[in-house]
C-alpha cells in the first residue's frame, strides 16, 4: 500500500514544504473574538472547490452578526472554503435558518446592481444581487460590506443557514472581485492584522471561537508552527498546506505508519467541509479497521464505542508540526442511539481536505499577510 501512495502523491510541480517563523498574533492588538456555537439541526453546505458528493452531515459552526440599519440578526454558518458573505433576503426561503434580511428596512443600504448565482456540490443553489450595508460582529462595525443577497434558493437541505465566507480572495460568485469581509475590517483599522484563528474545540462541546486579527495561546499546547499556503494547479484558491505523513496509534501505543515517508500532498483546511477526505485506498484501511458501515441511504457509520487510539498528521518537511486526532473525534453522533456517522470519505476528485472532525483537533491560524497557516495541538482544557 505505502508503495502505491507514494506513486500516486507525486506532485506535477514543487511544493513548497519547510515551516515559516510564526508571526506572533496577539490578543492585545486589535482583535474580535466572537462564539462559534454548534449546531445539530441540519447539513452544511460543502465548498464550491470540493468536487465530492458527502454523504455524512455532522455539525455546522454558527457565528452571529447584525447587518444594516436599524440592525437585522442574523446566523450564518462560517466557511474557509468560500468567500461571498450569504444573506437571504426575507421571503426567499422557507425552510431556512438563522434569520433573514429585509432590504426595505435598512436605511444605510446601497445596491450594488450586480446580480450572482452560485451553486454548491450537494445541489444548493443561491441567486439574488449583491448590495453593500453595514454589518456589526461582536463590538465591531464595518461599513459597506458587500453581501451577497440571496433572493432564490434551492436546496434540499432542511435547516440551512446562509454563509459567512471567510476564505482567500477569488472564491466569490462575482465576475467583479470585491474586497472579502477580513478586508473590510483590517480597512476600517478595526483588526491590525488581515487573519484570523479557529478554535472547535471537541466533539462534546457545544461551542468554540474565532478571533479575527488575534489568537489565544491558552487553547493551545506546543509549538505554533507557520506553515505557507500551497499553490493550487487550477483557476480555484484554497486555503492548503503540505500533507506528510499519516500514522495510527492503537490502544496499546502502538504506533503504525499508514503513508509512505515521501508523501506530498497538498490539503485544504476548511471550515465548510464535514469530514476528512483522503485517498481510496487509505480510506478502505481505516473503513476496515474501524468496523465502519455503509448504510442504505450511502452514510458510513461506525459504532459510537470507538477504541481508544488516535490518528497523527503531519505536515510541513519533517514532518514540522504534528497534530493528534483521537479515535472518538471520529464518531460523530446521530440520533439513532449507539449509531454515529465516520469523520472519514474516499476522495472522490483531484482535492483533498481535511474539515471538522480534523479542525476540532487542531488550533489554526489563517493569516492573508504573510500567506501562511499555522498550527498547534488544540487545548481543551
Amino acid at each position: 500500500m505505502k508503495a502505491t501512495l507514494a506513486q500516486s502523491f507525486i506532485l506535477s510541480l514543487q511544493l513548497l514544504c519547510h515551516a515559516l517563523p510564526f508571526r506572533e498574533l496577539s490578543t492585545e492588538s486589535r482583535s474580535i473574538r466572537l462564539p462559534l456555537r454548534k449546531a445539530t439541526n441540519g447539513p452544511k453546505i460543502r465548498s464550491r472547490q470540493i468536487p465530492a458528493t458527502l454523504k455524512n452531515n455532522d455539525y455546522n459552526y454558527l457565528i452571529d452578526l447584525e447587518v444594516g440599519t436599524p440592525a437585522q440578526s442574523i446566523t450564518l454558518t462560517i466557511d474557509t472554503g468560500s468567500s461571498d458573505v450569504v444573506i437571504f433576503e426575507e421571503g426567499s426561503c422557507s425552510t431556512c435558518e438563522g434569520g433573514s434580511y429585509d432590504p426595505s428596512e435598512s436605511s444605510s443600504l446601497v445596491n450594488e446592481n450586480t446580480p450572482f448565482s452560485t451553486s454548491y456540490f450537494d445541489g444548493t443553489a443561491f441567486s439574488g444581487n449583491y448590495i453593500a450595508d453595514t454589518v456589526s460582529v461582536g463590538d465591531a462595525t464595518a461599513t459597506g460590506v458587500i453581501l451577497a443577497l440571496a433572493s432564490s434558493v434551492s436546496s434540499k437541505n432542511s435547516a440551512l443557514h446562509g454563509i459567512m465566507g471567510i476564505g482567500l480572495d477569488g472564491l466569490e460568485a462575482s465576475p467583479t472581485k470585491y474586497n472579502g469581509f477580513i478586508d473590510d475590517l483590517y480597512n476600517e483599522g478595526i483588526i491590525s492584522s488581515k487573519s484570523y484563528t479557529i478554535f472547535l474545540d471537541d466533539v462534546g462541546d457545544s461551542a468554540g471561537s474565532i478571533i479575527f486579527g488575534g489568537g489565544d495561546s491558552s487553547k493551545y499546547s506546543g509549538d505554533l508552527v507557520a506553515l505557507p499556503i500551497q499553490p493550487y494547479t487550477d483557476n480555484v484558491p484554497r486555503l492548503q498546506v503540505e500533507w506528510t505523513g499519516l500514522s495510527l496509534t492503537d490502544s496499546t501505543g502502538k504506533t503504525t505508519a499508514l503513508t509512505s515517508s515521501d508523501l506530498s500532498y497538498p490539503v485544504a483546511l476548511d471550515t465548510g467541509y464535514t469530514t476528512i477526505v483522503v485517498p481510496t485506498e487509505l480510506f478502505n484501511e481505516l473503513y476496515s479497521y474501524f468496523g465502519v458501515s455503509t448504510s442504505t441511504a450511502g452514510d458510513y457509520l461506525v459504532p459510537c464505542d470507538v477504541p481508544d487510539g488516535y490518528l497523527s498528521f503531519g505536515f510541513g518537511a519533517g514532518p514540522a508540526v504534528t497534530i493528534n486526532v483521537p479515535f472518538y473525534e471520529l464518531a460523530v453522533p446521530t440520533t439513532e442511539a449507539g449509531t454515529c456517522l465516520f469523520g472519514l470519505l474516499p476522495q472522490e476528485g483531484n482535492v483533498i481536505s481535511f474539515g471538522d472532525p480534523f479542525l476540532r483537533s487542531a488550533y489554526v491560524t489563517y493569516d492573508y499577510d504573510a500567506m501562511t497557516i499555522s498550527l498547534a495541538q488544540a487545548n481543551w482544557a
